[in-house]
């Protein structure tokens, strides 16, 4: 019997490990869209374009946390993906910390290309939210300028099917 409760315990110590196990490093750029809308019919050349609401993050290092929120272009001619300019464009600024199995994240707007409010961008509104991780994927309840919530279900870049431009999101410069 002595060797079936180790046995038992083994298993149980695996289970906790297995549970425990660290979230992975969530420094760098990721990426959510919603559903692609085709953008036209295809041009003479036969490349398709397709837009879709979209949020660029980049988790900076020193918790330096920056993303870019509005419509997303992609060819299949082009190499990247890119925030658009224009349509909305907002750039929000922030910090992130792991907290326990989550990524605590304070925000704010920093720049917008059509402030709603006149004082959005004179006394941004700093938000929080807990981002967790399942199924390869950190889930963000983004709190949007009007105060709704977006569900973002946001994918590394790295695994992205094609190059995610950090255009908007960048991390600041290294202080030496």
């Amino acid at each position: 019997m002595p060797s079936f409760l180790r046995v038992v315990a083994l298993l149980l110590a695996a289970a906790v490990a297995r549970a425990a196990d660290p979230m992975p490093s969530v420094l760098g750029l990721w990426i959510h869209h919603d559903k692609w809308v085709l953008d036209g019919p295809a041009d003479k050349d036969g490349d398709i374009h397709k837009v879709a609401s979209a949020a660029v993050v980049n988790f900076c290092p020193r918790g330096i946390f920056r993303m870019a929120t509005g419509v997303i272009y992609q060819s299949t001619r082009s190499p990247e993906v890119v925030i658009g300019a224009s349509d909305g464009l907002a750039i929000y600024s922030g910090r992130w910390s792991a907290v326990g199995d989550t990524i605590r994240v304070e925000y704010h707007l920093a720049d917008a290309e059509i402030p709603r409010v006149p004082d959005d961008l004179k006394n941004p509104e700093t938000r929080v939210a807990e981002l967790t991780f399942a199924k390869g994927r950190l889930h963000f309840p983004f709190i949007t300028r009007s105060a709704t919530v977006w569900q973002m279900s946001l994918l590394p870049s790295e695994r992205y099917e094609k190059k995610v431009d950090p255009d908007f999101a960048e991390c600041p410069p290294k202080l030496h």
